[in-house]
């Protein structure tokens, strides 16, 4: 994690009920968001773009910056994930939620 992000981190568990109002020049740093990626696990499911971590890995320093520019002038809008009900025996039903992989990068703490 970058020094901002931590920084944050602990300030945002030592006072819960704190507002915070502007976080995205944390998020849009093209270091954090490397670190990010590379927190990723390899073996999870396709976005619902199709694209796994090994397919966004061929050029994923230039889509990491170009993901970075994009935060930075705030241009970026994640696409809706694509919510999927499954019916359990024990439970009612468990939710999941399905994104691009660019999103899961983004919000990778």
């Amino acid at each position: 994690m970058t020094t901002d992000l931590t920084r944050f981190t602990r300030w945002a568990r030592e006072s819960p009920q704190r507002q915070y109002i502007a976080l995205m020049g944390m998020l849009y740093d093209p270091e954090g968001l490397t670190a990010s990626f590379e927190r990723l696990a390899a073996n999870k499911a396709p976005g619902v773009d199709g694209m796994r971590k090994a397919e966004y890995a061929e050029g994923s320093a230039e889509r990491l910056a170009d993901l970075s520019a994009r935060l930075r002038r705030l241009g970026y809008r994640p696409k809706p994930v694509r919510r999927v009900y499954i019916v359990r025996v024990q439970v009612d039903a468990a939710i999941f939620h399905f994104g691009l992989l660019r999103v899961k990068v983004h919000l990778t703490p």
